[in-house]
């Protein structure tokens, strides 16, 4: 298939997924949290073929883990200069030796970069790279612990932090669409190598075919609160309650759907947030 009719296909799956999202008003600036490798580098290529009307900007995370951690951040830097986004590399500076839990406090430490950094550009949506097969691996990974209902339920399309949003539009991408994203596109990206690792829990189950695991039907999500007397929601995921006209239900609501749908605290913890 030529080239250019197969990138209309892709722009145009692209331009259908992002309906299930917040629409982004023209002249809006967006962040694009981008790693270097397919995943990620599809989605900026993405994004700069739909978006025309959006200011981008991206941002490179150098975790230090390993020894080519900075190369490959400005490598990724100069990639992304090849198809006209530029990058600013931000740089995980721990207080001390990371031992243990390292991919876990590296994530961590991601979100904090990615939040700081969002403030500081104006920005108020930053989007990621997680994709289908990723979902499938963190579903996975909470059956191994034991994790039942809502436990179940995945990562979400959207989720705010603090006034930051994080959204992932390729939830419903395959890795190997996204691969083929870059190979057709002739975009070049880095293979890391811990993504594989069987000393991880994530490279283990990848190591197991856990991208064929059965995955349970996800829970509705929860709707929006409606605007009554005591609630008031914005469409990037704050609400405004005035707990003096509003009861524990309609916390437990609004406090999912901040969450991206669900995840509402338990009822006894709302009627000990009223006490």
């Amino acid at each position: 298939m030529p080239k250019p009719v197969w990138s209309d296909l892709a722009a145009n799956r692209f331009r259908r997924d992002l309906q299930q999202l917040t629409p982004l008003p023209a002249g809006s600036k967006l962040g694009l949290a981008v790693s270097g490798g397919p995943d990620s580098m599809a989605l900026a290529w993405l994004c700069s073929v739909v978006l025309n009307d959006v200011e981008l900007r991206v941002a490179v995370v150098d975790h230090g883990l390993r020894a080519t951690s900075a190369l490959e951040a400005q490598t990724t830097q100069a990639r992304l200069g090849e198809i006209g986004l530029h990058a600013d590399i931000l740089t995980w500076k721990p207080p001390q030796r990371i031992v243990t839990r390292k991919m876990e406090r590296a994530r961590l430490a991601r979100y904090v970069l990615l939040r700081d950094w969002a403030r500081a550009q104006g920005i108020l949506r930053v989007w990621l790279g997680h994709h289908a097969d990723d979902q499938r691996e963190t579903v996975a990974m909470r059956q191994q612990q034991g994790a039942q209902g809502e436990g179940l339920r995945g990562m979400d399309r959207a989720r705010t932090d603090a006034d930051v949003r994080f959204e992932r539009p390729l939830l419903d991408w395959r890795k190997e669409e996204l691969l083929a994203v870059c190979n057709q596109s002739g975009l070049k990206f880095i293979t890391d190598p811990t993504n594989l690792d069987p000393a991880t829990r994530r490279g283990q189950l990848r190591g197991e075919g856990a991208g064929v695991l059965s995955v349970p039907t996800p829970f509705a999500p929860v709707p929006p609160p409606v605007q009554t007397r005591g609630l008031v929601a914005h469409a990037l995921g704050h609400v405004w309650a005035r707990t003096s006209a509003i009861e524990a239900g309609e916390l437990r609501a609004a406090c999912a759907w901040v969450r991206g749908g669900h995840y509402a605290p338990t009822a006894a913890r709302a009627d000990a947030a009223f006490a």
